[in-house]
């Protein structure tokens, strides 16, 4: 392009790291910068930036890619507006710790499925997700159905989380089976659901335990 957008270090917007989920702004690795005007303009040119970044936390210090978009002037380069538009890989889930690895992997593996409009993967890991965590609860039934019931008996999962986890199985079951295919808006919602389940059968649990009602015993006079 005949005035190249000058892109640098402060024009990285803030975003989240998809491996700690903080919002940060990225240390700029490596950029490529290409014109997107697609219509003429005498006042502004439209560019895309291709980035590689790091994240800044001491903690994290990994490296994803960062795409932004917005507008420079075509007299001078200088850039104006520049906006997130996509990172990679997609952001990974965080849900509390209080929750065994290996379910959370599930979980994971389904909200980047979804993130990445792979429905019916999502789909299925989510309902492998729910069935990981029912028998990792202890549920000893031999459907995923009769152990959703059977952690609802127990007082394990609030009623209508019950519900929740039906519905998450039986979606689950559409896509396994070639039902239907399911929307990419009805599995936001069971994931979000699904959150709600978790915490029924790890986090609250566990928080309870954090708390310590034991009465002290009595000083002898």
């Amino acid at each position: 392009m005949p005035y190249a957008a000058k892109f640098g270090q402060e024009h990285v917007p803030g975003t989240e790291c998809p491996f700690c989920q903080y919002t940060v702004q990225g240390l700029l690795v490596a950029h490529d910068v290409r014109d997107e005007t697609g219509r003429a303009s005498p006042q502004a040119s439209y560019y895309g930036a291709y980035c590689i970044v790091q994240c800044p936390r001491r903690e994290c210090n990994k490296t994803f890619y960062l795409s932004v978009t917005g507008q420079f002037s075509e007299g001078t380069g200088h850039i104006f507006d520049s906006k997130w538009r996509a990172t990679w890989p997609p952001a990974v889930k965080k849900l509390d710790n209080r929750i065994p690895e290996d379910v959370r992997e599930d979980y994971n593996q389904a909200y980047k499925c979804w993130s990445m409009m792979m429905n019916r993967a999502a789909c299925l890991m989510l309902r492998r997700c729910l069935e990981n965590a029912c028998i990792t609860t202890g549920a000893t039934k031999h459907t995923l159905e009769d152990m959703i019931d059977e952690l609802k008996d127990q007082g394990k999962i609030f009623p209508l989380n019950t519900i929740s986890a039906h519905k998450t199985r039986i979606i689950g079951n559409f896509t396994a089976h070639v039902i239907r295919e399911i929307s990419s808006d009805e599995i936001r919602t069971a994931l979000r659901l699904s959150e709600k389940i978790l915490d029924d059968l790890f986090v609250t649990p566990a928080l309870q335990q954090e708390i310590n009602t034991t009465r002290p015993p009595k000083k002898k006079h």
